[in-house]
């Protein structure tokens, strides 16, 4: 195979791996907004079992850091077989995008940019175990007293 389309094939992979990436994000992100909404509109009104809806947006917060770390994985993998193909001199004679200097400094901005992603995941999982705490406190402070 062409060593140039070698690289164009593994950019695009990589592309559409960071596209798909930031699409779960958002789907996650609504989901756990929406599953908020209705968590906070069934504790003032007290007709729902919240406990379930907090076990379930638990799980979605398992499932979305594993989402994220998984994507992460991916484009660290395509980004190193980039540099590589690079590195060897196999593609685009003298150009360095994947293992050039400005690459490697704007590498660690994504860093940052992901570790601010796992932040937002961690504080959407801890609001869900708040919720149900507070869900089971709730529900055993507002059920009758069998005595």
């Amino acid at each position: 195979m062409d060593s140039d389309k070698l690289h164009s094939g593994i950019i695009s992979v990589r592309n559409t791996e960071a596209v798909l990436g930031w699409t779960r994000n958002t789907f996650y992100s609504a989901i756990n907004i929406a599953m908020l909404g209705l968590l906070l509109l069934h504790l003032a009104m007290g007709t729902f079992s919240y406990f379930m809806l907090c076990v379930g947006g638990i799980v979605l917060m398992v499932s979305w850091q594993s989402s994220a770390k998984r994507t992460r994985a991916l484009m660290t993998y395509w980004n190193e077989k980039l540099g590589e193909l690079e590195s060897a001199d196999k593609v685009l004679g003298s150009v360095r995008v994947f293992s050039g200097d400005e690459f490697k400094t704007i590498d660690g901005a994504r860093t940052r940019g992901h570790e601010t992603l796992i932040f937002l995941i961690r504080l959407f999982g801890a609001l869900w175990i708040g919720l149900g705490i507070y869900s089971c406190v709730f529900r055993l402070i507002n059920t009758p007293s069998v005595f």
